[in-house]
């Protein structure tokens, strides 16, 4: 015990210590200690005249050491010579032993070797030194359990140490990337215990070699240049750069010739091989490549490790190329910290008014304007074929602000899109067609002449365009590129935070409604107007219609029960407190005729004589949505909404209004329901 606890993780200083003690105590000769590996034993320890050599070696399971493993005592055998096993039969006669006692070793009811003591002359041992040898075992598989806890806690230290090491070459690396390619390399070749470790850097159609640990394959030593062709010089490397996937060679012995052909890890010393592909954004960066003399690949955890160092030399590598790019931009530029000033500045307005779209542009053109000594500069937002101007900063460009201009098929706003890149006019009033362009119109009236513009991209998707112009020929510099860019995208992150951060309200503002409608319902009795006015209101609120109408049925007729409306009148004929139950008398008559809604997205495509009795179309509303109640089958009411502009309604608002109406429904029904039971009781 003692010696146990002074070497937890030195098994082999353990072990040979037990079994030179249970040697001298129970009076053998020589003896080993086995430990199961898989379907065979590997000997782990050797003492005494049995010879050295077979330290190391693997065997199947004797018929004594299976005996031994099945009975759970030790097993006895006064002379191996007469069992004729086929293991241990031809070992006793090449080493000289006759007797032999065999102990299993077990621990936590798992069987993991046995303690063998021989003989060298036929003298059984005393089965009453069972005990003893059972002893010993016991201290063996406490010792190899101890040692298997202890080095992977060692193991795991070691990996948690030379992560730590990796995570801060990485954090520290800009554009000298060596030191953190040579701590990969290093850490990932100690921890694996494999042959070889390097690193592989895409560069165009090759792999150029960064760093290397151990010895590799045909190639030269850690100081010599390699370059390798992604498609031809090795098959492995070529179908992990194509798949993007780790190549695992467990056994190259095993490849068939046609798989892989040509590798250079074909007939050489190297049995395994891991490549795992270095990506970044579905794109590869590089290659790691690691190699082990012996078969068997490497473990799962090996593998995860080393796919964590391949991950964070990726990420090394992308980030040192975009640092390369940003500093390549401002050296040309010559002016990037007022670059970085105007994007951060931007960046806090952005921050400062998440839901305000309009203020973020505002700033945005702002600096644009500033930045890129131009006399005005704007925004243009897509919406189908038109762009919409969002946001100006120049003379007289506040009547900009609000225009619609339809997008020619050739127009510089599309042309932006399409080459990907910013454009720069001399003077855009001299292109030819420029009379016919969606920016001409603004051209001729502000008078612009040289003009820059760039495409807002947002999930690869076009979303409008920024203009900067002077009224003056005076060319943009096209170093500016970048510039106009950078706001560019800005300008698409606040139109995307404005838009998730009005979905975020808009989602918690319905949600608040739809508590508060329930509310309603869950306290209504027979009094509905509460639910009523609560349903209108937020219908009214939430989806930004003109009007908010609640109706129920009575019989053949639709009473008008709750309302808002800030363009008509509820009061006059139309929209009457009564009203028939009539396909085509008025678009709530046929919801509650039907009872399926009634959409009408744009009143100037109903034909005149449809709907007679309904005075919407003549209030100069331009949409309704009406949509019935129900209840098991019956329309119990109307909830119908309006809107002064034509497009209808959105499946979302749909959706919620139609939540709405079926919330009513049930109130009414439950309204009804206790006016039957008050009845009956009565």
């Amino acid at each position: 015990l003692r010696l146990i606890s002074a070497n937890p993780g030195d098994l082999q200083v353990v072990l040979d210590g037990i079994l030179a003690k249970a040697t001298q105590l129970c009076d053998a000769e020589g003896g080993t200690i086995v430990v199961q590996r898989g379907d065979l034993i590997r000997i782990e320890a050797t003492h005494g005249r049995v010879a050295a050599e077979l330290k190391g070696q693997e065997f199947p399971a004797a018929r004594p050491t299976v005996e031994a493993r099945d009975r759970r005592t030790p097993v006895m055998i006064e002379d191996v010579a007469t069992l004729g096993d086929p293991v241990l039969t031809p070992l006793a006669e090449r080493y000289g032993f006759h007797s032999l006692a065999s102990t299993p070793l077990f621990h936590d009811d798992e069987w993991i070797g046995n303690i063998n003591l021989t003989r060298f002359e036929v003298r059984a041992f005393d089965p009453k030194i069972g005990g003893v040898l059972q002893a010993f075992a016991d201290q063996a598989a406490i010792a190899i359990a101890n040692a298997r806890l202890f080095n992977d806690l060692a193991d795991s230290l070691a990996r948690q140490r030379a992560m730590t090491e990796v995570l801060d070459a990485v954090s520290t690396a800009r554009t000298d990337l060596q030191p953190m390619f040579d701590a990969v390399a290093h850490h990932a070749h100690q921890l694996c215990h494999g042959a070889s470790a390097a690193l592989f850097v895409r560069d165009g159609d090759e792999l150029l070699r960064v760093s290397v640990s151990g010895t590799m394959v045909s190639f030269g030593g850690p100081e010599t240049q390699i370059r390798i062709s992604i498609s031809d010089q090795d098959p492995t490397l070529a179908a992990a750069a194509a798949t993007l996937q780790p190549i695992h060679v467990r056994d190259w012995n095993d490849v068939p010739p046609d798989r892989y052909p040509g590798s250079l890890f074909r007939g050489s010393d190297r049995r395994s091989s891991l490549h795992i592909p270095m990506s970044r954004n579905g794109s590869l960066v590089g290659i790691v490549a690691f190699t082990r003399f012996e078969p068997g690949g490497f473990t799962e955890t090996e593998v995860a490790l080393l796919q964590t160092f391949a991950n964070q030399a990726a990420i090394a590598v992308d980030n040192a190329r975009l640092l390369q790019e940003i500093e390549q931009r401002n050296t040309e530029l010559g002016d990037s910290l007022e670059l970085q000033t105007a994007t951060s500045e931007v960046l806090r307005i952005i921050s400062a008014h998440p839901g305000d779209l309009r203020t973020a542009l505002d700033g945005i053109v702002a600096r644009a304007r500033a930045l890129c000594d131009a006399d005005m500069s704007f925004i243009g937002l897509r919406d189908g074929s038109t762009i919409t101007m969002q946001a100006a900063q120049g003379p007289g460009t506040d009547s900009l602000v609000g225009r619609e201009f339809v997008i020619a098929e050739d127009g510089i706003t599309k042309s932006s899109r399409e080459q990907g890149v910013p454009l720069f006019f001399d003077d855009f009033q001299n292109v030819e067609r420029s009379q016919d362009d969606d920016a001409g119109e603004a051209a001729r009236e502000f008078n612009y002449r040289s003009l820059g513009v760039v495409a807002l991209v947002q999930d690869d998707k076009w979303i409008g365009n920024l203009f900067v112009g002077r009224g003056t020929i005076r060319p943009f510099d096209p170093r500016l590129s970048p510039v106009l860019q950078a706001f560019a995208d800005q300008a698409a992150i606040a139109i995307s935070n404005a838009r998730l951060f009005n979905d975020l309200d808009a989602a918690l503002e319905r949600q608040t409604a739809m508590t508060d409608v329930l509310d309603a319902v869950s306290t209504a009795r027979l009094d509905m107007q509460p639910v009523f006015d609560t349903v209108a209101s937020h219908a009214h609120r939430l989806c930004g219609g003109s009007s908010a109408v609640l109706f129920l049925r009575e019989d053949d007729q639709l009473v008008l029960v709750a309302g808002l409306s800030d363009s008509i009148s509820l009061d006059v004929p139309g929209v009457t407190p009564r009203g028939p139950v009539d396909v085509d008398a008025a678009p709530n008559s046929e919801a509650a005729a039907t009872g399926l809604p009634v959409h009408i997205r744009n009143w100037d495509d109903i034909p005149a004589d449809r709907y007679p009795l309904s005075v919407l179309r003549a209030s100069g509303l331009k949409s309704t949505l009406q949509l019935p109640m129900l209840r098991t089958g019956a329309v119990v009411g109307v909830l119908g909404f309006t809107r002064e502009q034509p497009g209808g309604f959105t499946d979302d608002e749909v959706s919620l209004l139609q939540a709405f109406a079926n919330q009513a429904a049930i109130a009414v029904d439950n309204a009804r329901l206790l006016q039957e039971i008050e009845q009956r009781n009565a």
